[in-house]
């Protein structure tokens, strides 16, 4: 999924899936999702080929 996505908008279809006998997971990437940090508080990046 793209950058604002996260895994929790697929459940209508997951359920959908499920309900079709069809066996699938999401995920998400750390920082993104629940795991995701505060906006304001993205922490440092690098100056330099960052």
């Amino acid at each position: 999924h793209g950058m604002a996505e996260h895994a929790q908008r697929y459940h209508e279809l997951m359920d959908f899936l499920f309900q079709n006998h069809y066996l699938a997971v999401t995920h998400d990437q750390r920082g993104h999702g629940q795991t995701g940090k505060d906006a304001g508080n993205l922490g440092f990046f690098s100056s330099g080929n960052g």
